[in-house]
């Protein structure tokens, strides 16, 4: 039987079975890959050597995992705290397959995702002359980032970030 884990906000809120439709993450559980029907540009939440990580699908169908370069809002809502991810390149190939991570829960819904794109090296310069080249921009609301999960073995865990502050843009 999987290990299922559940999930509570950075504000204390328990969401459940029972809440599906209108929680922000609902109760996570071990499923093989094919069983999530994954495709290029899904973010995922997945399990490497015991520590959760944020994920995007790429083009070889593996995961690559997802940067940031600060904790600071992108842009915030009434409703929600966004902040910015991308895939850094030296993690786009190959990737991380299924012998190497356990995928837990794909991530849905306009209230906690949303994605964007930006000049690959800040916009037009040595690296990029035409302003021709672009990378993915993985928006995720602070309350899945920053989550509290648990385990029903009773372990808690948090989302391990992966920080590099080489990936910011100084415009």
């Amino acid at each position: 039987m999987p290990s299922a884990l559940a999930f509570t906000t950075c504000r204390g809120r328990k969401f459940g079975k029972s809440t599906i439709l209108s929680a922000k993450l609902s109760e996570l559980e071990e499923m093989p890959n094919d069983e999530l029907n994954l495709m290029v540009m899904d973010v995922v939440i997945y399990e490497q050597d015991s520590r959760l990580k944020l994920g995007a699908v790429q083009e070889n169908g593996n995961v690559a995992p997802l940067s940031t370069w600060t904790m600071e809002s992108s842009y915030e809502t009434d409703a929600n705290d966004m902040l910015a991810f991308v895939v850094d390149e030296d993690d786009v190939f190959p990737g991380l397959d299924s012998s190497e991570i356990t995928v837990l829960k794909r991530l849905e819904g306009d209230d906690i995702l949303s994605y964007g794109s930006r000049q690959v090296g800040g916009g037009k310069g040595l690296g990029n002359p035409h302003g021709e080249e672009s990378e993915i921009v993985y928006y995720l609301d602070r309350s899945v980032v920053e989550g509290q999960y648990f385990k029903t073995t009773g372990s808690d865990l948090k989302i391990s970030i992966k920080m590099n502050e080489e990936l910011e843009h100084l415009w």
